[in-house]
């Protein structure tokens, strides 16, 4: 079996295709959807063909398991997933990235963030004092 038979959609994302101009000098990201039962496959034929698995690089602090896998090889990575909701959760985020043009990567973090995991850190001050 051929890796890209296994794949159920392929779509690059990242700064390459989000920010204008593009971000050079990075790595080429592509967003993969995967059926579940084949995630140990996927797994298996990545690793024979030398890529590494960057998954702990992305493991929450919480130590909740995350609905993807990273992989790198050069300067490619896959993003792999088999969850249809983080996948759509994410072409949106790329999509809302791309037509604002967040050009700052803790932007784009913080956008990230909060579209796929419901988290974002306020970065204004608040304040008590109401003028009335």
């Amino acid at each position: 079996m051929r890796l890209k038979d296994l794949f159920l959609c392929t779509t690059q994302v990242g700064s390459t295709v989000t920010c204008n101009p593009p971000v050079e000098n990075t790595d080429t990201d592509f967003l993969i959807l995967i059926k579940e039962e084949n995630k140990r496959l996927v797994h298996d034929l990545l690793e024979k063909s030398d890529w590494y698995c960057a998954y702990e690089t992305y493991r929450p602090s919480t130590g909740d398991e995350r609905p993807f896998r990273a992989y790198r090889k050069g300067k490619i990575n896959y993003i792999i997933t088999w969850d249809e909701d983080y996948h759509r959760r994410f072409l949106e985020a790329s999509d809302l990235a791309k037509r604002f043009n967040l050009l700052n990567k803790a932007d784009r973090v913080d956008l990230f963030n909060l579209a796929l995991y419901g988290t974002y850190k306020i970065h204004t001050n608040t304040t008590d004092d109401i003028p009335f």
